[in-house]
């Protein structure tokens, strides 16, 4: 989150450091409210692997920093501080077996999106309130057979460079 705070005195932003300048052990924390209920919580682990990509449960695959500190709800989307005091990620996920009792139960895995990854997303949220310089072809498409050697459209959405350019589904 970027948040714009009017009326307030002596608030300091965070620093943002460099993600690409992590190495594997060392030292990183993160704060957050833990489960929703425990505010003021911090955990701190070792940095276990950077550019570690990781296949989310929609199919996503992100570039993540993983890492041994704790992530559980509530403190997912806080920040990952590296020794200095500066943020190099921003927590999002956790291993889990989701439920799966036939599986060791799973602790100490946590990932972390990486500083350098959004910071043009921040910029853009604080310059201009949104995110800018994103393409977007406007069209949604599906793989065929081999003989069709083409790009089969499903859609193309409404008011997209795509529309303006002409494809019809």
């Amino acid at each position: 989150a970027v948040l714009k705070i009017d009326g307030v005195s002596g608030l300091k932003p965070v620093v943002l450091g460099d993600s690409d300048d992590l190495v594997v052990g060392e030292t990183v924390c993160t704060i957050g409210n833990a489960l929703g209920s425990l505010s003021f919580s911090l955990t701190s682990g070792a940095v276990s692997a950077t550019g570690r990509s990781v296949t989310m449960s929609d199919g996503t695959v992100m570039n993540m920093i993983q890492t041994e500190c704790t992530i559980n709800s509530g403190n997912s989307g806080g920040p990952l501080f590296d020794s200095y005091g500066r943020v190099v990620g921003i927590t999002s996920a956790k291993l889990s077996n989701n439920g799966d009792t036939s599986n060791a139960t799973i602790e100490g895995i946590g990932f972390a999106i990486p500083i350098n990854d959004v910071i043009d997303i921040i910029t853009d949220y604080m310059r201009v309130g949104y995110v800018t310089g994103r393409p977007s072809m406007g069209i949604e498409v599906r793989a065929v057979s081999d003989e069709w050697q083409q790009v089969l459209v499903n859609s193309v959405e409404a008011g997209s460079c795509a529309e303006t350019a002409g494809p019809r589904q």
